[in-house]
Formats: structure tokens, sequence, C-alpha cells
């Protein structure tokens, strides 16, 4: 205990050098920057690449013991802000010496059973969560993990659900880091009661991942990574960990890690589970609102340095059938003013997004990355469920959408139609289930739609792809159109609608203003 109080002291030295003078001259290139020994003492307490290394409670220890100083030395002076500091390190340190402890031992559990297994910390400021003056400053301090174990495919027997013994050997000694006995049994003997319950009742959420060319897609698809999220989720219960604090959900092929193009091995990242923590069930909340996807990892990204690929006029890409009400004759009447589409076409949606969602730490990339996306040719609806918890069987609500998608009409004319879009809704939440939407068509007589529809379309799948300028809200049409891309800049009410079609056996592309309607 005197070597941990010495570094963390030494560690607050360092952190209030660094804090007040910022920055030394490196005498051998009068560079400047923080002098050597001080950087080396700083990255060994809390840069360190060691996953046994006690980053995260030193942080928080720091934290607590500098507020203990302060608290200390208003009240009883010199002696009072020392004995304040020892006095905060144990507190301060709660939460990281859990996150820390876990890090540690899922890293041998990798080692052991030969696991590409990979996690990051989640942070207070991240989920939303005030910084517990006791735990550190600022919201930095990790507050849970989330880890990802790669290459999940060998985990199931294949085309099921069904774990394989080795499989479930490796994830019961993981889920016992996740029970209360044991979260409980590693935090600091001088923790109060109230910590100790929270520590206790901490919120679970597991996700499988599944690659989007499998061979099986869809609903199907996004169905099987359920099921299997749902076989780890029974593991942690039968462990002991609460099934009341154990959720699951199958993200299908939402969340690739990897881009498509990947070979071999690289595509194993795609199909993973994933272990999330978090301190309670609204952390969670603003966890899943928060989360993201890099779109250039779909397979219908398209490079920032290529030029679109030509395509012949082809039929809709193979998806699930949506429920079509319509007349028998192919064009209805309707007449969308548009032209044969000369090669492809790409749809700019700006940079990756904001940092403060969560990428997730596999699918990172940087924040220059520019986001292309190609036709509706190539594509096919994703699918994913919602997070469900595992004793009642009850969704996870993240009520948050995209500002100027939340669940309002949009429409706009198109030649002599009219296409409107019901109930366009895209929520915050990559992850979560994208509701399909109603299209109809309606003919514009004397200037104005005129009812009843040409067609309708109903339960029209949607796919998203968010981008830092923008949103393509894509929906899969089985009528007059095959898709229509809904292009929405980032909070406007005003947007573009692209209309690809079949028109004496050519593809045609139609482009014009839409705009909500709610």
């Amino acid at each position: 205990m005197k070597d941990y109080k010495r570094k963390v002291l030494v560690a607050a030295i360092v952190a209030a050098i660094a804090s007040t003078s910022g920055c030394a001259v490196n005498p051998p290139t009068d560079a400047m920057g923080m002098a050597l020994s001080v950087k080396q003492e700083f990255d060994q307490n809390f840069n360190n690449p060691d996953p046994c290394a006690d980053n995260s409670m030193n942080l928080g220890a720091i934290g607590g013991a500098l507020l203990g100083a302060a608290i200390g030395g208003a009240t009883e002076g010199g002696k009072g802000a020392v004995a304040g500091f020892f006095a905060g390190l144990s507190v301060g340190a709660l939460v990281g010496h859990l996150v820390d402890h876990r890090a540690c031992e899922l890293s041998k559990i990798a080692k052991t059973h030969n696991l590409d297994m990979e996690s990051t910390q989640l942070k207070a400021d991240n989920l939303g969560m005030p910084a517990a003056p006791s735990q550190g400053a600022g919201g930095a301090e990790a507050v849970g993990l989330d880890v990802q174990i790669k290459g999940a495919d060998r985990d199931f027997v294949p085309g099921t659900a069904q774990l394989t013994p080795a499989a479930e050997s490796y994830l019961k000694e993981v889920a016992v880091l996740y029970t209360p006995e044991n979260q409980v049994a590693k935090i600091p003997k001088t923790a109060t009661a109230e910590q100790k319950a929270k520590a206790a009742n901490r919120t679970v959420l597991i996700v499988g991942h599944a690659d989007e060319q499998d061979g099986v897609q869809g609903e199907t698809l996004a169905k099987l990574s359920d099921d299997r999220a749902r076989a780890v989720a029974e593991v942690f219960a039968k462990a002991g960990v609460p099934a009341s604090k154990i959720n699951y959900q199958g993200a299908g092929d939402t969340q690739p890690a990897v881009s498509a193009s990947a070979q071999g091995t690289a595509r194993k990242a795609n199909n993973r589970v994933q272990i999330v923590d978090v301190p309670d069930e609204k952390a969670l909340e603003v966890y899943a609102a928060k989360r993201t996807a890099n779109p250039a990892h779909f397979k219908v990204a398209v490079p920032a340095t290529s030029a679109p690929a030509p395509v012949a006029a082809s039929s809709p890409a193979a998806t699930p059938k949506p429920e079509a009400v319509a007349k028998k004759d192919a064009s209805m009447g309707l007449s969308f003013g548009g032209s044969p589409l000369q090669g492809d076409y790409t749809i700019d949606l700006g940079m990756l997004p904001a940092k403060g969602s969560f990428l997730g730490i596999i699918s990172s990339a940087h924040a220059d990355t520019p986001v292309m996306v190609g036709s509706c040719h190539g594509d096919s609806p994703r699918h994913s469920t919602g997070i469900k918890n595992l004793a009642t069987g009850k969704e996870l609500l993240v009520r948050d959408a995209l500002p100027g998608l939340y669940g309002q009409p949009w429409g706009g004319q198109q030649g002599n139609a009219f296409v409107l879009l019901d109930h366009v809704y895209v929520p915050s939440d990559v992850t979560a289930p994208v509701p399909n939407v109603t299209v109809e068509f309606f003919k514009i007589t004397d200037g104005k739609p005129h009812k009843p529809a040409r067609h309708m379309t109903k339960n029209a799948p949607v796919n998203v792809y968010r981008g830092s300028k923008a949103t393509l809200y894509r929906v899969f049409v089985d009528g007059p159109a095959q898709c229509v891309d809904l292009y929405v800049p980032t909070r406007s009410g005003t947007g573009e609608g692209t209309l690809i079609y079949p028109d004496k056996g050519l593809t045609h592309k139609a482009v014009s203003p839409y705009k909500s309607l709610g």
C-alpha cells in the first residue's frame, strides 16, 4: 500500500506539473514537450498499453485524491490536505479498478484460449454521466468496458445458435467476471454499502454480429445473430449474472467491423460477439443511442478515389418482398420524368459521424474518411433486432431519432407523379431496427396529387446511411420503381429524392426536391 501511495503521489505531482507548466524543453533538441522522465512516469501510470496495468484505477484515484486534498486543506490546512489526499485514493479508484481488473482477466482468458479479443473503455462523459467528484474530474474516468470477440463463427455450429463445447467453456470463464460476487470482491474494502450495491447491479449487453455476405441475409441473418446473442446471454445467467441485468441483441449485418471487400481471415471480424457493461439501464440507453457504424464498411460503399462503375439495366437486388397493392399495368399512367441511367451513381454523405459517437473498437476509422455510397443496384435490406431483457423479454426503448426523421411523412413530385413516404423514422442507434415504410405513388391531376394512389407498397424495407453532412434513407420498392433514395442534409426539413425505375428495358433515374410534410 505504501508503494501504491508513493506511485500515485508521484503521478499526482506529474499531473500537476503537466497541467500547470504544460511543457518542458528537451535539451538535445530544444523542442517543447514533457520531460522524458516525467513522460515515462506519466505513461507508466496512466497510459500503459499492458492490459493488466492500472491506468483507470490510477486516473480515478488521482481525481479522488486531489479532491480529498482540496477538502482537507480547506478545513485543516496542510496536514489535512495530505490526509485528505490519501483518504481519497481508495474511493476514487473504485470504478477504474473494476474496469482495469476485468480487462486484465479478459486478456488472460484470451491468451489461454487463443481468442482474437479487443476491448475499449467507456467513459462517463460519453455516457452522459456526470463525473463523480470522488472518481476523477472531467468525466474521463472509465465506467464500463466494451469487449468484442472476433471470429465468432467458430464458436457456433454452422448455421445455428448452438455453442461449441470450446466456446461454452471460455464464455463461462468470461461470464464469471461479470457476476455480482466477483464485482464486489474486486472493489476496495473501504467502499461504502452504496458503492458495493452499484458494483453488484451493473447492466450487461450482449450483441451478436454477422457478416453481410454470409449465406443468409436480411431478417434471417438478424434472427440468427439474435439467437446467438441469447445463447451467450444464457451462459452468463447460468454463471450467476442476474437475468434481469442481462440484455441481448442481434445486430445482423448492421455494424460491420471491416470492409466487405476484405478477404480471408480479415472478414472474420464481422462475425463477432460483443459484451458491454455499464452502470445501469439509463447508461445503456445512452450507449445505444450513440452507437454508429462506418458506412465505408458496407458492400455498397464506394472508395472516395474511384469512379462510379457502369452498370447495365437490371432488376432490383434480391430482397424480401414487401406487401404490394397495385394495378396490373406496368406504368400505371405515371411518368417520372427521368432519363436513362448512364453508368452508376454515387451519393456523398460527407465524413464519418461526429466524435461523440461509439464507432466501436474494431470499426473505428479516421474522422476525415469520406462516406460515399453507391446505388441501390448492389444493395439489399439489412435487419437487426431490438435490445431485449433476458428475464422479461421486454424490449429496451431508446426514444431518440435523428433530427427531421422522427416519424413524419416526406414527399416530392417526380414527373407527373407525387411520391409519398409515410412515417419516415430513423433511430439514432444504428443497430436498432429501422421501421419499414409505406410508399404511395399518386398521379398529379390539376396540379395536385389525385387519390386513390396508383400504387402502394406497404412494409417496404429501409437501409440508412449516416454521414457528417447528410443521411441517406434508402427504400426498396416493389412496384413502378426499384428504390427511392431520400437524401436529407443534417437538421434539414428539405432534401432530394432519387427514384430508380425501369422504362422500356432500361434503368432510369429521376431526381427531384423532397420535403418533410409533418
